[in-house]
């Protein structure tokens, strides 16, 4: 299976390493390449839309609501229709709340899973995520989060998502 990470600041980095170390195949971009360059063991994007290509999951560890929602647009070119996006930042719950439906209506599986680890927990694997989003894609994804963080919580979806 194919993973892509994309943001490599403490934590993405953290989870690219620990990720790779478990033997998953990761390719990673981030804005500033030379970050990317410095994970080793992960292939190296030079576009959202390449690292996403060929990707089952793709983890997006980028705090600023711009920067997410332009990241999300620039990956969709290489995004495959049965990819599952899980959103790592922590956002604005409005702006949150409003990216998952323009997802949904655009066809894209998404779960919000913030997390609340250091960046050494990250490399290390442990920690925990807070995961929401539509019950059949929390549970299918949850076994996978564990493996990076240990511990992970579903607190459901909103209705009116």
């Amino acid at each position: 299976m194919t993973i892509a990470i994309l943001g490599m600041g403490l934590l993405g980095a953290g989870m690219a390493r620990h990720s790779a170390a478990r033997g998953d195949d990761v390719v990673v971009w981030n804005r500033n390449r030379d970050k990317a360059l410095q994970v080793r063991g992960v292939r190296v994007a030079a576009t959202p839309a390449a690292a996403v290509a060929g990707a089952s999951r793709v983890h997006l560890v980028i705090t600023d609501d711009d920067a997410v929602d332009a990241v999300l647009a620039a990956q969709r070119p290489g995004l495959a229709t049965d990819a599952l996006v899980i959103g790592h930042p922590p956002t604005s719950p409005v702006t949150t709340a409003a990216r998952a439906r323009r997802l949904r209506d655009d066809g894209v599986s998404f779960v919000h899973a913030p997390v609340f680890m250091s960046p050494a927990n990250a490399h290390a694997g442990r920690g925990l995520m807070l995961a929401a989003g539509p019950k059949d894609l929390v549970d299918a994804v949850t076994p996978a989060l564990q493996t990076m963080t240990g511990e992970v919580w579903n607190v459901g979806a909103r209705d009116d998502l």
